[in-house]
């Protein structure tokens, strides 16, 4: 269960599948529960693709300790099952100490080197409502030891935690991502894992890298 600290929005997600695939298309609304008492009925989710629906509690929600959790629900009967849950721990036991290490880290076929604001180990770390681009000297750079042979036709940055995609640039062996501060001022403040996957020939290549995303709070 992925956690939170108070008065930020929580971003729910659900995966639906029809024989094991990603279903699009489908019409999803949400229930979210606080602890025991049911404060959203029927929301709309949104798509973001390949299966992927999001719903985001508003900050002003988020106002107690414990339990948030979403249940998503279609009524659509070819899905793998109708009606998925989401949840939240927000400020419990020690949860406000988001900026603790967190070591889930891999990167395929060798390591890489950096360029800030990505760490040594690959991971990264930005802040809400901040730039990171080329043309500040800020954008996230990881430069591959042993790239593909074959050139990706596409390059995803996912963050499903924080419901999040987005292509990359790349030229073997560099790997770069953008962020505008629109993009960044909507993340929640957190440590949220995350993987750069490649598309070769039409197929998902099992991921680059993958690390930890450590949003701080602009001041």
């Amino acid at each position: 269960m992925p956690i939170e600290q108070l008065a930020n929005a929580l971003k729910f997600l659900a995966f639906y599948t029809a024989s094991g695939v990603g279903k699009t298309g489908l019409t999803v609304t949400v229930d979210v529960f606080k602890n025991d008492t049911l404060i959203v009925t029927a929301a709309s989710a949104t798509e973001i693709g390949d299966g992927l629906y999001r719903y985001t509690l508003a900050s002003g929600n988020n106002d107690a300790e414990g339990e948030y959790v979403a249940v998503f629900k279609t009524a659509d009967a070819t899905v793998d099952g109708q009606h998925i849950v989401s949840s939240w721990t927000v400020q419990k036991a020690g949860v406000e100490h988001l900026d603790a290490d967190v070591s889930s880290r891999a990167v395929q076929g060798g390591s890489v080197s950096i360029s800030s604001p990505v760490a040594q180990d690959g991971d990264a770390t930005v802040r809400q409502g901040k730039d990171y681009s080329a043309a500040i000297d800020t954008a996230l750079e990881w430069t591959l030891t042993n790239p593909p042979d074959t050139t990706p036709s596409a390059v995803l940055f996912t963050c499903r935690a924080l419901g999040f995609s987005k292509a990359c640039s790349y030229a073997s062996p560099v790997i770069t991502l953008t962020l505008t501060a629109a993009e960044t001022a909507d993340f929640g403040v957190g440590v949220y894992a995350f993987e750069i996957e490649a598309t070769i020939s039409s197929l998902k290549h099992p991921g680059l890298v993958s690390g930890n995303l450590t949003v701080e709070r602009d001041v």
